[in-house]
Protein backbone atom coordinates (compact mmCIF):
# COMPACT_ATOMS: atom_id res chain seq x y z
CA UNK A 1 0.00 0.00 0.00
CA UNK A 2 1.31 3.58 -0.86
CA UNK A 3 0.34 6.40 1.43
CA UNK A 4 0.23 10.16 0.64
CA UNK A 5 0.65 12.55 3.50
CA UNK A 6 0.00 16.26 3.79
CA UNK A 7 1.38 19.11 5.27
CA UNK A 8 -1.27 22.04 4.86
CA UNK A 9 1.03 25.29 5.43
CA UNK A 10 -1.67 27.38 7.24
CA UNK A 11 -2.81 27.37 10.83
CA UNK A 12 -5.84 25.20 10.95
CA UNK A 13 -9.28 27.02 10.32
CA UNK A 14 -11.49 28.35 12.82
CA UNK A 15 -15.39 29.16 12.79
CA UNK A 16 -14.86 32.53 10.66
CA UNK A 17 -12.56 30.81 7.96
CA UNK A 18 -15.80 28.90 6.23
CA UNK A 19 -15.25 31.65 3.63
CA UNK A 20 -12.22 29.57 2.58
CA UNK A 21 -13.52 26.29 2.13
CA UNK A 22 -13.87 26.88 -1.27
CA UNK A 23 -9.78 27.68 -1.77
CA UNK A 24 -9.41 24.18 0.40
CA UNK A 25 -11.44 22.39 -1.53
CA UNK A 26 -10.28 23.19 -4.85
CA UNK A 27 -6.53 22.83 -3.63
CA UNK A 28 -8.00 19.33 -1.74
CA UNK A 29 -9.12 18.28 -5.56
CA UNK A 30 -5.23 19.18 -6.72
CA UNK A 31 -4.10 17.26 -4.27
CA UNK A 32 -6.02 14.16 -4.61
CA UNK A 33 -4.55 14.39 -8.67
CA UNK A 34 -1.30 14.59 -7.11
CA UNK A 35 -1.43 11.96 -5.32
CA UNK A 36 -2.84 9.44 -8.07
CA UNK A 37 0.42 11.13 -9.86
CA UNK A 38 2.57 9.69 -7.11
CA UNK A 39 0.37 6.37 -7.58
CA UNK A 40 -0.79 6.32 -3.90
CA UNK A 41 -3.60 4.60 -2.62
CA UNK A 42 -4.48 6.81 -0.32
CA UNK A 43 -4.85 10.15 0.65
CA UNK A 44 -4.46 12.00 4.22
CA UNK A 45 -5.70 15.66 4.65
CA UNK A 46 -5.74 17.43 8.20
CA UNK A 47 -7.95 17.35 10.84
CA UNK A 48 -9.96 20.69 10.63
CA UNK A 49 -9.16 20.91 6.89
CA UNK A 50 -12.64 22.13 6.26
CA UNK A 51 -15.05 24.49 8.14
CA UNK A 52 -18.76 23.67 8.75
CA UNK A 53 -21.37 26.04 10.26
CA UNK A 54 -24.07 23.58 10.37
CA UNK A 55 -24.17 19.57 10.28
CA UNK A 56 -26.21 20.43 6.65
CA UNK A 57 -22.87 22.09 5.30
CA UNK A 58 -20.92 19.73 7.05
CA UNK A 59 -22.14 16.86 5.10
CA UNK A 60 -22.21 18.82 1.64
CA UNK A 61 -18.16 19.90 2.19
CA UNK A 62 -17.40 16.04 2.79
CA UNK A 63 -19.35 14.95 -0.27
CA UNK A 64 -17.52 17.63 -2.48
CA UNK A 65 -14.36 15.85 -1.51
CA UNK A 66 -15.52 11.86 -1.94
CA UNK A 67 -17.50 12.65 -5.19
CA UNK A 68 -13.89 13.68 -6.75
CA UNK A 69 -12.19 10.67 -4.95
CA UNK A 70 -14.90 8.27 -6.11
CA UNK A 71 -14.11 9.81 -9.81
CA UNK A 72 -10.08 9.20 -9.48
CA UNK A 73 -10.80 6.33 -7.55
CA UNK A 74 -8.52 7.36 -4.55
CA UNK A 75 -9.26 6.62 -1.28
CA UNK A 76 -9.30 9.70 1.19
CA UNK A 77 -9.07 10.35 4.51
CA UNK A 78 -10.03 14.02 5.50
CA UNK A 79 -11.23 16.48 8.91
CA UNK A 80 -13.87 18.62 9.04
CA UNK A 81 -14.54 21.44 11.96
CA UNK A 82 -18.35 21.17 12.69
CA UNK A 83 -19.63 24.26 14.44
CA UNK A 84 -23.11 24.02 14.78
CA UNK A 85 -24.00 24.70 18.38
CA UNK A 86 -26.17 21.13 18.63
CA UNK A 87 -23.37 19.18 17.81
CA UNK A 88 -20.35 21.17 17.95
CA UNK A 89 -16.89 18.90 17.36
CA UNK A 90 -14.17 17.61 15.25
CA UNK A 91 -15.38 14.94 12.30
CA UNK A 92 -13.21 12.73 10.26
CA UNK A 93 -14.63 11.29 7.36
CA UNK A 94 -13.18 8.50 5.32
CA UNK A 95 -14.14 6.85 2.23
CA UNK A 96 -11.88 4.09 -0.30
CA UNK A 97 -13.34 2.69 -3.57
CA UNK A 98 -13.02 -0.70 -2.16
CA UNK A 99 -16.10 0.41 0.01
CA UNK A 100 -17.73 3.24 -1.28
CA UNK A 101 -19.13 4.34 1.85
CA UNK A 102 -18.58 7.12 3.32
CA UNK A 103 -17.51 7.16 6.73
CA UNK A 104 -18.15 9.72 9.40
CA UNK A 105 -16.67 9.76 13.14
CA UNK A 106 -16.91 12.41 15.14
CA UNK A 107 -13.41 12.89 17.79
CA UNK A 108 -13.91 11.10 21.01
CA UNK A 109 -10.74 12.60 23.20
CA UNK A 110 -8.08 14.97 22.55
CA UNK A 111 -6.07 13.95 25.62
CA UNK A 112 -4.40 11.32 27.13
CA UNK A 113 -7.00 12.26 30.32
CA UNK A 114 -9.91 12.28 28.79
CA UNK A 115 -12.30 9.73 30.39
CA UNK A 116 -14.90 8.54 27.41
CA UNK A 117 -17.16 5.20 28.06
CA UNK A 118 -15.71 2.18 27.11
CA UNK A 119 -18.15 1.47 23.90
CA UNK A 120 -16.93 4.53 22.21
CA UNK A 121 -13.02 3.26 22.52
CA UNK A 122 -14.16 0.06 21.17
CA UNK A 123 -15.51 1.55 18.35
CA UNK A 124 -12.46 1.61 16.47
CA UNK A 125 -12.30 3.55 13.38
CA UNK A 126 -11.23 1.32 10.22
CA UNK A 127 -11.03 1.98 6.40
CA UNK A 128 -10.49 -1.01 4.44
CA UNK A 129 -8.37 -0.48 1.04
CA UNK A 130 -7.98 -3.87 -0.89
CA UNK A 131 -7.39 -6.25 1.55
CA UNK A 132 -5.65 -3.96 3.80
CA UNK A 133 -7.20 -2.02 6.85
CA UNK A 134 -6.48 1.13 7.48
CA UNK A 135 -7.31 2.76 11.27
CA UNK A 136 -8.49 6.81 11.14
CA UNK A 137 -7.57 8.43 14.48
CA UNK A 138 -8.72 12.10 14.77
CA UNK A 139 -6.17 14.80 16.23
CA UNK A 140 -5.85 13.84 20.00
CA UNK A 141 -7.29 10.51 20.20
CA UNK A 142 -3.79 8.98 19.91
CA UNK A 143 -3.03 9.97 22.90
CA UNK A 144 -5.93 7.97 24.56
CA UNK A 145 -4.53 4.36 25.78
CA UNK A 146 -7.87 2.93 25.43
CA UNK A 147 -8.65 3.83 21.67
CA UNK A 148 -5.31 3.01 20.89
CA UNK A 149 -5.47 -0.55 22.23
CA UNK A 150 -8.65 -0.76 20.77
CA UNK A 151 -7.25 -0.22 17.33
CA UNK A 152 -3.88 -2.22 17.87
CA UNK A 153 -6.03 -5.33 18.32
CA UNK A 154 -7.81 -4.67 14.92
CA UNK A 155 -3.88 -4.79 13.60
CA UNK A 156 -4.30 -2.12 10.44
CA UNK A 157 -1.60 -2.13 8.01
CA UNK A 158 -1.22 1.54 9.33
CA UNK A 159 -2.77 4.01 11.68
CA UNK A 160 -3.31 8.03 10.03
CA UNK A 161 -3.73 10.49 12.31
CA UNK A 162 -5.65 13.66 11.15
CA UNK A 163 -3.85 16.24 13.20
CA UNK A 164 -5.19 19.49 13.38
CA UNK A 165 -2.06 21.43 13.82
CA UNK A 166 1.79 20.71 14.16
CA UNK A 167 2.92 21.82 17.85
CA UNK A 168 6.23 20.50 18.50
CA UNK A 169 6.15 16.29 18.13
CA UNK A 170 4.59 15.20 21.05
CA UNK A 171 2.40 13.18 18.09
CA UNK A 172 5.90 11.11 16.89
CA UNK A 173 5.87 9.37 20.69
CA UNK A 174 2.48 8.26 20.56
CA UNK A 175 2.72 7.37 16.39
CA UNK A 176 6.30 5.35 17.49
CA UNK A 177 4.37 2.76 19.89
CA UNK A 178 2.39 1.61 16.60
CA UNK A 179 5.08 1.16 14.68
CA UNK A 180 6.68 -0.70 17.68
CA UNK A 181 3.32 -3.44 17.16
CA UNK A 182 4.70 -4.03 14.34
CA UNK A 183 2.40 -0.67 12.70
CA UNK A 184 2.67 1.80 10.41
CA UNK A 185 1.95 5.34 11.27
CA UNK A 186 1.27 8.50 9.57
CA UNK A 187 -0.22 11.65 10.61
CA UNK A 188 -1.48 14.91 8.31
CA UNK A 189 -1.28 18.18 9.70
CA UNK A 190 -0.88 22.06 9.69
CA UNK A 191 2.14 23.72 10.09
CA UNK A 192 3.76 26.90 8.87
CA UNK A 193 7.22 26.75 7.17
CA UNK A 194 8.54 24.03 4.29
CA UNK A 195 8.44 20.79 5.20
CA UNK A 196 8.26 21.73 8.84
CA UNK A 197 7.09 18.23 10.14
CA UNK A 198 8.23 14.67 9.82
CA UNK A 199 5.18 12.09 8.76
CA UNK A 200 5.48 8.54 8.87
CA UNK A 201 6.84 5.83 10.85
CA UNK A 202 7.46 2.26 9.39
CA UNK A 203 6.54 -0.62 11.38
CA UNK A 204 8.84 -2.35 13.51
CA UNK A 205 12.06 -0.64 13.05
CA UNK A 206 10.55 2.40 13.72
CA UNK A 207 11.98 4.73 11.41
CA UNK A 208 10.91 8.13 11.08
CA UNK A 209 10.56 9.61 7.37
CA UNK A 210 12.07 12.32 6.23
CA UNK A 211 10.88 15.97 6.28
CA UNK A 212 11.40 16.66 2.27
CA UNK A 213 8.05 16.37 -0.14
CA UNK A 214 7.59 15.32 -3.31
CA UNK A 215 5.33 17.22 -4.77
CA UNK A 216 3.68 20.58 -3.52
CA UNK A 217 0.96 22.63 -4.41
CA UNK A 218 1.30 26.09 -4.20
CA UNK A 219 -2.25 27.13 -3.22
CA UNK A 220 -3.68 29.35 -1.36
CA UNK A 221 -3.46 27.05 1.05
CA UNK A 222 0.31 25.18 0.06
CA UNK A 223 -0.27 21.77 0.78
CA UNK A 224 2.81 20.00 0.43
CA UNK A 225 2.66 15.98 0.14
CA UNK A 226 4.69 13.30 0.56
CA UNK A 227 4.39 9.56 0.14
CA UNK A 228 4.82 6.02 1.65
CA UNK A 229 5.39 2.79 0.26
CA UNK A 230 4.28 0.51 3.36
CA UNK A 231 5.60 -3.13 3.54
Amino acid sequence: MKVAVTNVGSKAPEPEDATKNVNRLDAGKQAMERAISLQADILVLPGGFLVSKNSESKQKLADSLIDKARSLEIALAFGVDDYDAKNIGAFGFAWSPTEDISHCWKQRSSTSKDKIPQNLCEDVHILRIGNDLVGVLICGEIFNKYIVAALNKKKPKIVVDLVHVGQGFEVHGAMKKFSENGIASACSLHAKGQNAMKRCYLPITGNISTRNSDTIIRGPPRIELKSFEIP
